[in-house]
């Protein structure tokens, strides 16, 4: 219970203050900012049996938020990267125009088309929960995403 208690106080006293760390580290991008620090919160809620709240907190917050906002940054660059390969392959067609008994889908195996299908069906921010319904990270479900979309334009 008193680990419950801990982490309400810890959000309600650091929130703004973490938020407005993973801004600056993050080149005031709103959205990315908003994503590390709810990934940081997500953090000290699963970690929260193992934590010493005993212990500077604050501290563990923020070098929390820096560890995973150099992580953002990372798979950030590495995206940016491969969405710049990926732009050389041409486009792409529209998935919602093309059915299931489109010629261009036999090279696909059934669960690439779900795959795709589900991941172009869903919100950005709502990918991270398809990433784990498929059991990846949202980098690996990204790189798959891209590697389908590659192998859909060789079949074009």
């Amino acid at each position: 219970m008193k680990s419950n208690d801990s982490c309400e106080s810890l959000i309600e006293k650091y929130y703004r203050a973490i938020f407005l760390y993973c801004l600056q580290l993050l080149g005031q991008d709103i959205v990315a900012a908003e994503d590390c620090t709810q990934d940081v919160f997500e953090t000290l809620l699963e970690k929260k049996n193992s934590l010493d709240f005993d212990q500077n907190m604050r501290g563990w917050l923020y070098a929390t938020a820096d560890r995973i906002c150099k992580d953002f940054r990372k798979k950030e660059t590495k995206r940016i990267e491969l969405v710049g390969s990926i732009d050389e392959i041409g486009e792409i067609p529209d998935l919602n125009v093309l059915d299931d008994s489109t010629a261009v889908f036999d090279s696909l195996s059934n669960e690439e088309i779900r795959l795709l299908k589900e991941y172009y069906s869903e919100k950005y921010g709502e990918r991270m929960n398809l990433a784990k319904k498929y059991g990846m990270t949202q980098s690996q479900l990204t790189m798959k995403i891209h590697a389908i979309r590659k192998k859909l334009a060789k079949s074009i």
